[in-house]
């Protein structure tokens, strides 16, 4: 049974069940519909789509009344018996309708003299073409003559049979395979047999209604769970011999009559959910009825297979005649044929009676969406125009022939070459032979010949020939400039030209350009040459694939010269010779079948033919991106921009401004009289000379016609270094430009700066990237800037300040110009709501919220608050970008592109109403390096927040667009409410230090200086409105304003009226308080109170009693003046009722404010506040901001009568500043409130009153009283050594008793006992600390030194390089060989090589050796050696944890302190090897080293990862994070390079390198998803176990699959198969490993290799006989470390067939009763 369902699953998966559906993509936006007639010079079957021409019905159909017409066709026909019995049902069903039964039958080999079929042939039934053999594919086998033998013998062998002229063909297996291939078409159905003998239609092209037809009723083309009802019968992802939105014949190569098929055909829908499924039917409902709406053909594919039954198919008819009666015909393909050729030609059919052209040409020619026709030969010459409203036919004449016939009576084609030559878009035609010459337009009516129109067109003084006597001159009318009219090309043996009609001249003159060198339309014989005209990197532009039997080529048209490249077809992607390796596939192959099957379908180029019919899918292909890999994108006009944008449905984009009036935009602001202030980068990235010249400017757009867009710009002020912010103040302009924020004024009006004053200097000048940038006003009336993170310390021309603000953000007041720091690092863009919640991002982050605002946290200098930071996209993947442009849009990325968001910045909340009911929830984020802007929804998670998706967005981005140049950077609701987006449109997005060099001496880094966009966004229901004036504002008129949905209204009103600060305001602001519905305008109303000075108490009083939470919120905020001030017991019974405000966020801010108030009420309402806050930890840190004066009140409050963990942060806190602010009675009283009994004291009594007695130990109080010490301390000694105890107890513990003893040898005992291989890290680091104050030698430090793990050892090695004779100690152990040079890792050694001592140096170098200065020297040495291996994902799995998680992530594993290396952009072996062997050629200010020395000369060394207002957060280089108070810092230094160390060629082997190498490209492929898998952390449970179960694993490669029904790991053959979980133990240990496994079958030579940690084991896989019988072993003893760890499971190579079936791993403690 086993075996059988192994079997099923093979065969299914190579059936394609398991392949992803995709829907195949229409093409390309922008395409000039000039080049609408293109394929009447073609072959192609798949050309066909939305927007191409209608031939409805009626054109054809010769009935009135009838709108759709249903043919049905069955398949496979050998035998008659089994088709009768199955059809027989249905023929009786079908006479019912108007006594026929036209049903046609395709069949195989039969025999022609059968008497049935002579039967059917009266009923109404037509015998047509399958083939003899019935071949899978048609085309295989490396041989096309079986494929000529089966098809031209099937046509042979279906005219023997009486009474029947079969007419349609369909190709074998074409629903469910790649097999309608265009060589099928080509060179088969367009050729006679031998006989004589042809066939005029095919039916083996599947159309495929899609929900992209907008003229369709959704609940027709899509399911109830939104997805496509008809994308889903797609048999696998490559299935694409298919049409879309098409249900009407059309002609293939002028001379076959494509009849699409519908989806589904009874095989595409058993094979999506079996026989029978009656889901089936009401798809076939929907696609008739569908087809109805269309006015279109219905052609069914079934067979008598089972797959749906008779019954079925009369239920369909029975719909079909129920609901459309006489609307819908039933035809056979004879009937169907023959009317085509009566109704819609006339009585001329496709083809000539001899097989050949006719010269019929179906096209639209009047552009009105449907199909016309022009029949001329030698019988005829005629155009049928239709005319749509009246429902007929138009005749007028044709002027010439298109074929004429030889003196053999063969058809030769006259040269006819149709084409866009006229403004109105209507046809014309070019001819040129030997008799007949001219270009004829269609005037709406008839032929319109213009007597010059071909003047100018010759060559070397003879006129240009279409046709050489009835061979194909290589020429076509192409629209290549997109200006709406074709030129014309040429392209032979002899010639190469492009002309172009010049108005001016009235003629043809040659362009300076032609096709590339080696680029021939056709061959001398007239036959194609493999040339197509595609537009493969999607800019709109044709460009142009040449591939055939000896060369090939792609060149790409440049519209514009830039970057060296003139117009034309100048940009050589690829060439070269068919022998090439990597050459583009054949389009054509020569020889007397020239077609190779190749068409352009979904992005892709495509081959089928009987040379690839053994590759996947049966076809040969390559991606576009494949073609176009190293292709520089080209700039659009921004006309063409805007078109290849992708918004959400129900948004539009519209364009604003753009160059020349606005260049370089990066920031801009609106002033009060609606005019727009740009900043401008023109300089970046290295000054407009290269060199550094500042070149930055300040721009002023105007709308001067007031027709709502911008249509002057003045420059207000030029030469400004990278400017990057700018606010419109009183008459001028605050900008920031590091190093300074200034303020340029225009004293004369005349919009030009004429002074320039220095507000403030100091701010670092690094990459423009990462510079101090600006501005945002704030509710308060401050203005807000974003650090950028480059930090500087910052001072004033006009104010006594100095204010460092590294790792933090800033505000400042415009008029005192008093400077702070605020809360967060913002890189770009600190942006904040309508309610005053600040937001910020770096790089590689969505965003954050900024939670605490940094001036309550610093009133408490020894509050350390953990991370001030909220991340905004929390969700899994969120970093995940969808975007749709060239994926070799980033320089920095060489190879491919990743899709990790990379360059995030300006998260910005939206702030008015027109966006709909969740106005108030949407935050943008721009994403330039992707051209996309994400947008998120905020969702309230107590005081801060959290983001989702939308769910209507699956997937799509806001707006993604196809023109890698569009940079969107800076983004901002506008005064009229739409979004509005600065445009920086440059090609170069990065800075030169992130571009590797060799591809930046391609670059011109200011590709694009001259260009720039600014572009806003609306919901297409609600357009944005017209943008204020308030310049010209009364008072009153400016109190009215700030009653506006719009938050610029409201910001600029209320900042007018700050500025006017006019005290007569108070009565309209006061009016407006009690009268308005809006709570926001009522807090715009308190807030510009208070900036005129006229806030009173019983605004305050509104406000703190007002319905709505925001405002009560505020409220306290400005509240804060009367604290400060004493002023506030008013207040008090108010704020005493808000302590139990059902918000949190009124309540955590009444907690804040209060810390402003000096006064014994603060301290009680804080106390009330306290007593209700557990587990609540931001109301707790609160609290403690405010707790300054208060902390024993609050403290007493809280231990009478609240105890526990919920509490500890707040508690922790308390007595932290209790310490320094209890008298001794109060201390003694906090004592004993802490423990009454020290025989039961909890962890978190145990914290506190280590936590009291630290912070007290200077006071100078009496000897402590803590009972019975002795009992005590050996009671907490139990507790220490106790390990089924938490570390975190045990480590409290400790550390309380380091507090009681008072000496030193027996606290020097105590700790050393803790100094050993199974301490838990936290408290084996608690015991180096405490060591480290007690002993400087380093003799018990290494005690246990050679039972360590490495880890333990790097933990050891950090602590002795905080302290300088420790250092010297440890060489000295070296020296003594008591530690080995091996075991310092390339971390520390280079430390040491880099100490200030110079003893220190010098003896590292002797140990360690001389650092290798020739770094890119090393590279290229290793490069070669690096790359010649094979890497291996396991070991690059051991290689990454050991060397590498301590400061990066990858996936699940390591610290993301440093760069993700999944989020890579550029993982090519040079660029790696580059980042690890030379670390500081480009490092980001953020990941430098710095050495921070303590009040106590402790000394550490690391990354500063965070930044508060008390504290600093260093990351050393075990990845540990250390939180250092501000007031305890002596020093800190930057050390100017990297955390990450030079000279890893000495502890990485090539074969290391290259194993890392592998795991990282590998990174960013997620696990596969199974049903019934889900990988989890896999925690150590009470008893020592971890259960590794398939369930729970990551799985990864080819073929590995999760086998729900059997629990396991299935299906383990590939090389690169994998499967991963993440563990975590509680302390180290040694474990035992067990594996639970199956194999069938003998035994082979399969290795499976563990990585477990650092430690692997390789187990030979025996056979447990068959798959159902299952063995454990125990397969090996391993050490692991305390904490995560990764797992990963590989076969070894080589694999012999399956390796196993992994039922689980289990890991087992060897001594568990030590573990809890």
């Amino acid at each position: 049974m086993r075996q059988k369902f192994l079997n099923s699953k093979i065969l299914l998966k190579i059936l394609g069940l398991f392949s992803v559906i995709v829907v195949i993509s229409s093409s390309a936006k922008g395409q000039s519909e000039a080049n609408r007639l293109s394929y009447l010079d073609g072959e192609d079957p798949f050309y066909v789509g939305l927007n191409f021409p209608k031939l409805t019905t009626p054109q054809w159909v010769g009935e009135d009344g009838v709108e759709a017409v249903v043919t049905l066709g069955i398949d496979d026909m050998r035998g008659h018996e089994r088709y009768e019995n199955f059809c027989r049902p249905i023929l009786e069903r079908l006479k019912e309708i108007d006594g026929r039964a036209p049903l046609s039958i395709f069949c195989n080999s039969i025999t022609p003299t059968e008497p049935h079929l002579q039967k059917w042939l009266k009923e109404g039934v037509t015998i047509e073409v399958h083939t003899l053999t019935h071949p899978c594919p048609i085309l295989g086998n490396r041989n096309f003559i079986p494929a000529k033998n089966t098809y031209h013998g099937g046509v042979d062998l279906l005219n023997n049979i009486a009474n029947n002229l079969p007419v349609a063909f369909r190709t074998p297996c074409c629903d469910s395979q790649n097999t309608p291939s265009p060589r099928v078409f080509s060179e088969l159905l367009m050729n006679n047999n031998s006989a004589g003998q042809f066939l005029e239609m095919d039916s083996s092209v599947f159309n495929i209604f899609t929900k992209e037809d907008v003229s369709i009723p959704k609940s027709l083309t899509t399911d109830k769970d939104g997805k496509g009802r008809f994308e889903k019968y797609i048999p696998f992802e490559s299935y694409v011999v298919t049409i879309e939105n098409y249900p009407y014949p059309y002609s293939i190569g002028n001379k076959i009559w494509e009849m699409p098929c519908m989806v589904p055909s009874d095989w595409e829908a058993q094979h999506l959910h079996g026989n029978s499924n009656p889901v089936t039917v009401e798809d076939w409902k929907a696609a008739i009825d569908t087809t109805v709406i269309k006015q279109g053909v219905f052609n069914f594919v079934f067979h008598p297979a089972g797959w749906v039954s008779n019954s079925q198919m009369i239920e369909f008819i029975d719909h079909i005649t129920e609901s459309h009666g006489q609307k819908v015909k039933f035809l056979n393909f004879k009937e169907a044929r023959e009317r085509l050729t009566k109704n819609l030609l006339g009585g001329q059919p496709l083809k000539a009676p001899n097989g050949q052209d006719n010269g019929v040409r179906l096209l639209d020619l009047n552009n009105d969406g449907y199909m016309d026709a022009v029949i001329a030969n030698e019988n005829i010459q005629q155009t049928r125009l239709w005319n749509a409203k009246l429902n007929k036919w138009e005749t007028s004449d044709f002027p010439f022939q298109i074929v004429r016939n030889d003196s053999v009576a063969n058809r030769k084609n006259t040269g006819a070459k149709f084409g866009i030559l006229q403004s109105s878009g209507y046809a014309s035609v070019y001819i040129s032979n030997n008799t007949t010459e001219g270009i004829w337009h269609f005037d709406g009516k008839s032929w319109k010949e213009n007597k010059i129109s071909t003047l100018g067109l010759e060559l070397n003084n003879q006129k240009l020939q279409t046709s050489i006597d009835g061979q194909d001159n290589g020429v076509l009318l192409r629209d290549t400039n997109n200006d709406g009219i074709c030129e014309i090309i040429v392209g032979n043996t002899k010639n190469q030209a492009v002309f172009m009609w010049n108005k001016i001249e009235q003629k043809w003159l040659p362009l300076n350009f032609s096709l590339p060198k080696n680029v021939i339309i056709t061959r001398e014989d007239g036959r194609d040459n493999g040339v197509r005209f595609v537009d493969i990197n999607e800019d709109g532009f044709l460009d142009v694939i040449h591939s055939n039997e000896k060369r090939y080529s792609l060149h790409l048209y440049i519209p514009t010269p830039i970057l060296g490249w003139g117009v034309g077809w100048t940009r050589e992607v690829m060439a070269g010779l068919r022998s090439d390796a990597d050459s583009i596939p054949m389009i054509v192959r020569g020889g007397e079948h020239n077609n190779n099957g190749a068409w352009f379908h979904s992005k892709h180029l495509w081959i089928q033919n009987e040379d690839t019919a053994h590759l996947p899918n049966l076809v040969d292909r390559r991606s576009f991106e494949e073609l176009l890999r190293g292709v520089i994108p080209l700039p659009k006009p921004p006309d063409e921009s805007v078109k290849a944008m992708q918004l959400l449905p129900g948004y539009e984009i519209e364009l604003m401004a753009s160059e020349p009036l606005v260049m370089d935009p990066v920031a801009f602001e609106w002033d009060e009289q609606g005019r727009l202030w740009v900043a401008e980068m023109a300089d970046y990235p290295l000054g407009i000379d290269g060199k550094g010249k500042a070149g930055g400017r300040i721009r002023i757009l105007e709308d001067q016609d007031n027709d709502g867009k911008y249509d002057h710009s003045t420059v207000f002020l030029d030469n400004l270094p990278y400017p990057n912010g700018v606010m419109p103040w009183l008459d001028g302009a605050i900008i920031s430009a590091a190093p300074n924020i200034i303020f340029a004024k225009d004293k004369n009006g005349d919009q030009k700066a004429d002074q320039v004053e220095v507000l403030f200097k100091g701010f670092g000048q690094g990459n423009q990237q990462h510079r101090m940038n600006g501005f945002e006003y704030g509710l308060d009336n401050w203005i807000y800037g974003a650090n950028g993170d480059s930090g500087g310390v910052i001072t004033s021309p006009k104010n006594n300040i100095s204010v460092n603000i590294r790792g933090r953000d800033f505000r400042f007041h415009p008029k005192s110009l008093k400077f702070e720091t605020q809360a967060g690092q913002t890189q770009f863009g600190r942006r904040r709501d309508d309610w005053g919640n600040w937001f910020g991002n770096n790089n590689f982050s969505l965003g954050w919220h900024y939670k605490f605002p940094e001036q309550y946290i610093r009133r408490n200098p020894k509050l350390i608050i953990p991370n001030n930071r909220q991340q905004i996209g929390n969700y899994d993947r969120s970093h995940i970008i969808n975007f749709i442009s060239k994926p070799l849009q980033r320089f920095n990325i060489v190879g491919g592109a990743e899709n990790h968001i990379t360059a995030a910045n300006s998260t910005t909340p939206y702030r008015d109403e027109l966006f709909g009911d969740n106005s108030d929830q949407l935050l943008f984020v721009s994403a330039p390096a992707y051209n996309v802007i994400r947008r998120e929804i905020l969702k309230t998670k107590g005081i801060s927040f959290y983001s989702e998706r939308p769910e209507t967005d699956n997937g799509q981005e806001f707006i993604a667009s196809k023109d890698s140049w569009f940079r969107p950077t800076m983004l901002k609701t506008g005064p009229d409410g739409a979004l509005w987006i600065a445009d920086f449109y440059r090609l170069v997005l990065e800075h030169p230090e992130w571009i590797p060099n060799d591809v930046e001496q391609k670059l011109k880094l200011r590709s694009g200086f001259d260009r720039g966009r600014l572009y806003r966004v609306y919901p297409t229901k609600y357009p944005a409105r017209n943008i204020p004036n308030l310049s010209n504002k009364t008072n009153a008129e400016l109190v009215a304003a700030l009653d506006s949905s719009n938050g610029w209204q409201r910001d600029t009103a209320q900042r007018i009226l700050v500025e006017k600060n006019n005290a007569s305001t108070k009565q309209y602001l006061d009016e407006l308080l009690n009268s308005t519905q809006r709570p926001i305008t009522r807090v715009h109303a308190l807030y510009t109170l208070e900036g005129i000075n006229q806030i009173q108490l019983e605004h305050l009083i509104l406000g703190l009693t007002d319905s709505h939470p925001g405002v009560r919120e505020h409220a306290i905020r400005i509240s804060e003046s009367l604290f400060r001030n004493n002023q506030a017991d008013p207040l008090h019974i108010t704020l005493k009722k808000m302590v139990n405000d059902s918000n949190i966020r009124v309540r955590t801010q009444l907690a804040f404010s209060l810390g402003e108030w000096k006064s014994p009420t603060a301290g009680n309402l804080l106390a009330e506040l306290a007593r209700d806050c557990s587990g609540l930890p931001d109301l707790q840190i609160a609290i403690a901001s405010s707790a300054k004066g208060h902390s024993v009140g609050i403290l007493n409050k809280i231990l009478t009568q609240s105890r526990g963990n919920s509490f500890n942060q707040l508690i922790n806190n308390l007595l932290t500043l209790a310490g320094t602010e209890a008298s001794e009675i109060e201390f003694k009283a906090l004592l004993k409130n802490l423990i009454s009994d020290t025989d039961k004291l909890d962890a978190w009594q145990i914290i506190a009153v280590s936590d009291l007695i630290e912070n007290t130990k200077n006071r100078g109080f009496a000897k402590i009283n803590l009972g019975n010490k002795s009992k005590l301390i050996n009671s907490l000694n139990s507790t220490i050594n106790n390990r089924e105890l938490n570390p975190n107890n045990r480590t409290a513990a400790l550390r309380l008793m380091v507090n009681l003893i008072n000496d030193p040898k027996r606290l020097n005992t105590v700790l050393q006992g803790q100094l050993n291989a199974y301490s838990p890290n936290q408290l084996f680091d608690f015991t180096l600390d405490e060591l480290s104050k007690l002993d400087s030698s380093i003799d018990i430090l290494l005690t246990h030194w050679k039972s360590y793990s490495p880890n333990r050892k790097n933990r050891v090695l950090q602590h002795i390089l905080n302290n300088e004779k420790k250092t010297l100690g440890l060489l000295s152990s070296i020296k003594n060989n008591l530690i080995q040079k091996s075991e310092i890792n390339t971390a520390f050694q280079q430390l040491l090589k880099q100490h200030t001592n110079k003893a220190i140096r010098e003896q590292a170098f002797t140990y360690f050796g001389t650092q290798n200065t020739k770094r890119n020297e090393l590279i290229i040495e290793r490069l070669g050696k690096v790359t010649s291996l094979k890497g291996n994902l396991a070991n690059g799995e051991t290689v990454f944890t050991l060397h590498c998680a301590a400061c990066h992530k990858l996936g699940k594993i390591g610290n993301s302190a440093g760069p993700n290396l999944s989020a890579l952009g550029d993982k090519t072996p040079r660029s790696l090897l580059t980042a690890i062997l030379n670390p500081n050629e480009a490092m980001e200010d953020r990941f430098i080293t710095y050495s921070l020395t303590t009040n106590e000369n402790a000394q550490f060394t690391g990354m500063i990862t965070n930044e508060g207002a008390n504290s600093i957060t260093l990351m050393d280089l075990n990845g540990q994070n250390r939180q250092i108070l501000r007031t305890k810092i002596k020093s800190l230094s930057n050390l100017g390079r990297s955390l990450m160390p030079e000279g890893f060629e000495q502890v990485l082997s090539n074969q290391n390198m290259a194993d890392l190498f592998e795991l990282i490209n590998a990174s960013s492929i997620p696990p596969k998803n199974f049903q019934g898998n889900k990988p989890i952390l896999i925690s150590e449970s009470k008893k020592g176990r971890l259960m590794l179960t398939a369930a729970n694993a990551e799985i990864y490669g080819d073929s590995l699959m999760f086998e729900e029904k059997y629990e396991n790991l299935g299906f383990w053959r590939s090389n690169n198969d994998r499967a991963a979980w993440t563990i975590e133990t509680k302390q180290s240990g040694k474990f035992d490993v067990i594996l639970k496994w199956a194999l069938n079958g003998p035994s082979k030579i399969n290795q499976i290799q563990l990585r477990i940690g650092q430690n692997e084991i390789i187990f030979k896989v025996p056979s447990t006989t068959t798959w159902d019988q299952y063995e454990s072993k125990h397969i090996g003893t391993i050490q692991l470390e305390e904490g995560k760890q990764r797992v990963t499971a590989q076969a070894l190579q080589p694999l012999n067939g399956f390796l196993m079936d992994l039922k689980h791993l289990e890991i087992k403690r060897k001594n568990p009763q030590i573990n809890n």
